[in-house]
């Protein structure tokens, strides 16, 4: 409905809302301080079953061999809370035999060309532009994990918690320029000229 939070252009302006509004920043930091909190374990779905026991160790052994600490991924999971979505593209390593993650990498929102969507509607890859040479890069969707705050219509951006809060911030934000003006004018005065009779 809102043009200003669709593509780039919304992502700079959730982007400007969670680092500048203080409520907006303190709401975030509560919910990922929640998060952060977590013990995280895996564990098998069967218990007594040895295939899941295996496959359990084999996802914790992925987990904590990892070049970066689990928390790290975490706290940049939560960013979907601010955009709507967060993407990481698997990379792997062999080790020992198997093959594990080497790294969940983040692909930052701002990054984002475009999606490639099938005819049936489902996700095929994540197309960005990242820096240093803006150069389209597709990453296919066997090669990524995608966390996404809402999966209605199966839309891979899902939906920003801030998006209902957008319209306050953007008032808040104008008002906030318009008194600072008014402030600055009474503060310094307005300039008053008399202009000589005749002139």
């Amino acid at each position: 409905f809102l043009a200003e939070l669709r593509g780039q252009r919304g992502m700079r302006v959730y982007d400007e809302m969670r680092r500048n509004e203080p409520a907006v920043a303190a709401m975030l930091g509560a919910i990922t301080a929640v998060i952060a909190q977590t013990d995280w374990d895996v564990i098998p779905e069967n218990k007594k079953d040895a295939n899941d026991i295996v496959a359990a160790d084999l996802v914790r052994a992925a987990r904590d061999g990892m070049k970066r600490d689990w928390g790290e991924v975490v706290l940049e999971i939560c960013t979907m809370f601010a955009f709507g979505w967060s993407l990481f593209e698997i990379v792997y390593k062999m080790t020992d035999g198997r093959i594990l993650w080497d790294n969940l990498a983040f692909r930052g929102q701002d990054s984002l060309s475009r999606w490639g969507i099938a005819d049936n509607g489902d996700i095929e890859e994540f197309v960005q532009m990242p820096a240093p040479d803006y150069k389209e890069r597709a990453i296919p969707n066997w090669k990524f994990l995608l966390f996404r705050t809402n999966t209605e219509k199966n839309n891979p951006e899902g939906v920003s918690l801030l998006r209902p809060a957008y319209k306050p911030y953007f008032y808040k934000r104008s008002l906030e320029e318009v008194e600072a003006i008014g402030a600055e004018r009474d503060l310094i005065g307005l300039p008053i000229m008399d202009v000589p009779w005749g002139a």
